[in-house]
């Protein structure tokens, strides 16, 4: 794709989820349109497909996959399912949409609603009927595809006519509308029914002077790439010129000016803004003298300290792969990571700063236990009691406890709900309450929040707030917490607009403080949060020009 182009595979999974947010989003000022807080896999409309790709460009498919998975279970709806459906894209593929061109889009059917349709007399809809068919062959005369919705008048087996061996044609056709049903739709109590949007991409006129309506167009189709799929197959021309079998019809031309900003939410990161640190924050020296690791493929990076000038870092150069690590007092270190077969493994090593000392491996999680792209987060209490969690199946968070030793084995704890709200590009981190009381994990949430959740010993249960409300965060942002003292944590992300944010909460309530300008923090840039004193943390991000930048707040001693 070049820049200003179309892109040539689009992701579908991108345009379908827009098309849906656009019905549920408040447009009524376009400065402050807000990102619904979810969708349901319900269907759209066709011109609400098409308004979404005015409004927010076409993102190449490397983007937002569509992912089938098969043989589990997403959404408690079927064993075939696609990861991500209701999520929302990733800030990275609105920003590689923006490069694209907008498009323009006009029906070629009638625009009258459904009460001035009642009022109208058969011949009349007949006649509209014929120019419908007339626009769309003329679009096909000039290179342009025709997008339009149509009804089922059969049950899936028997509406089709196959080809035999002696027959020209290579696909399937649609069988002709039942008798008795034309102009009416389906049968009443909807037995057959059901609306399907497809795109007519040639047609072949088999009438005469006399009789100029006799034909049938050729249609893709969505189901798969072959006959058996119906990739393609033909519809008689009767299917186009019956309001009650076809409607929808629309044609897409390319345009060469983008649609403009204002109509986008607020996605995509601006240009960096200088502006002044609020107080309490002071930006370190530069970091200088570094010792450069080829981490050029590097996926995610993991790191210990061993001491304030010594540290230990691992990382996976596969793309898409997830991996953290943590230490003892004792001097262990474990690190945790998924493997290609989605599985969760642990590796331990009884030091830290001995080398040689052999790492002892062990199965966290069973393959198929965590899904693609999983982020993982690991905390200890002590020695004897360390947590790890990762985004399951399900749209869930798993986690595994290890009590007792590290070379007890793993229990399987009690998987969260789905109101948490967990996507497949969802980034985790977890704390430890101050004396540790607790382990409260945190994650950024399919429509843009955070949210923390808490286990009640008491009660038994979870409960949960949000950090950061729904659109007030990339939703590919990574996140961190920290707790520097008893009742108070720290939390960091980073904004819509590509700002860094944070969250200061305490016993007594919470405050988000939005830390730099829009523009600041490098798209993806993964965050480092630390302390050194109670009252103090330092945050560390990539900024717009690959320099490492690190603020600190509060006392630093």
């Amino acid at each position: 794709m070049a820049d200003g182009g179309l892109i040539k595979n689009p992701s579908r999974l991108f345009i379908y989820y827009n098309a849906r947010a656009l019905e549920t989003m408040d447009d009524s000022d376009p400065e402050t349109l807000h990102w619904p807080v979810a969708v349901t896999d319900d269907g759209s409309q066709v011109r609400n497909a098409l308004k979404a790709i005015c409004n927010f460009g076409i993102a190449p498919e490397s983007t937002w996959p569509y992912d089938m998975q098969t043989g589990w279970t997403y959404a408690d709806k079927s064993n075939d399912d696609v990861i991500g459906v209701n999520d929302r894209p990733p800030a990275a593929a609105y920003e590689a949409a923006a490069k694209t061109h907008a498009v323009e889009y006009s029906r070629l059917d009638s625009k009258s609603n459904k009460t001035v349709q009642d009022y109208m007399e058969l011949e009349q809809k007949i006649t509209l009927g014929k120019w419908t068919l007339d626009n769309v062959r003329l679009c096909l005369i000039e290179g342009y595809p025709v997008i339009f919705g149509y009804n089922s008048f059969y049950p899936s087996k028997e509406k089709w006519d196959w080809p035999d061996a002696t027959s020209k044609d290579k696909y399937p056709s649609l069988k002709p509308i039942p008798a008795g049903r034309e102009h009416k739709g389906p049968d009443p109590d909807g037995k057959f029914g059901f609306g399907h949007a497809v795109l007519t991409v040639g047609f072949e006129d088999l009438g005469d002077d006399k009789h100029p309506y006799k034909g049938r167009i050729l249609v893709q189709n969505s189901w798969g790439p072959d006959i058996t799929s119906k990739a393609h197959f033909w519809m008689p021309y009767e299917y186009i010129m019956d309001w009650e079998a076809t409607d929808d019809f629309w044609m897409i031309r390319e345009v060469k000016t983008a649609a403009p900003p204002a109509n986008r939410p607020q996605v995509k990161g601006n240009a960096a803004t200088e502006t002044p640190l609020p107080a309490g924050w002071k930006k370190l020296n530069p970091i200088t003298n570094n010792k450069s690791v080829a981490l050029s493929g590097a996926a995610t990076i993991a790191g210990v300290g061993n001491t304030t000038t010594d540290c230990h870092y691992w990382w996976i150069n596969k793309q898409g792969g997830s991996i953290t690590a943590l230490s003892w007092k004792s001097d262990h270190v474990g690190v945790f990571w998924v493997s290609p077969d989605v599985a969760v493994h642990q590796a331990v090593r009884g030091s830290l700063t001995d080398l040689t000392h052999p790492w002892e491996k062990f199965l966290v999680a069973l393959a198929k236990s965590a899904v693609p792209l999983s982020s993982l987060a690991a905390c200890s209490l002590d020695v004897n009691h360390t947590e790890v969690y990762w985004v399951s199946r399900g749209a869930k968070m798993g986690y595994y406890v290890q009590k007792c030793t590290w070379k007890a084995g793993w229990q399987p704890a009690e998987r969260l709900s789905r109101d948490f709200m967990v996507g497949p590009q969802s980034r985790l981190t977890c704390t430890v309450e101050k004396g540790g009381k607790g382990i409260t994990p945190w994650f950024v949430t399919t429509c843009g929040g955070v949210r923390e959740y808490v286990w009640d010993k008491s009660a038994k249960e979870w409960y949960y707030g949000w950090v950061a409300a729904p659109w007030e965060n990339r939703i590919d942002s990574d996140v961190k917490a920290i707790s520097v003292e008893n009742a108070v944590s720290h939390v960091v992300w980073v904004g819509p607009d590509n700002s860094l944010r944070t969250n200061h909460s305490h016993s007594t309530g919470s405050k988000i403080t939005k830390v730099t300008g829009p523009g600041t923090v490098q798209a993806g840039s993964p965050l480092g949060l630390y302390t050194r004193k109670e009252k103090s943390f330092s945050v560390s991000y990539m900024d717009n020009a690959g320099e490492l930048v690190v603020l600190e707040y509060g006392d630093s001693g």
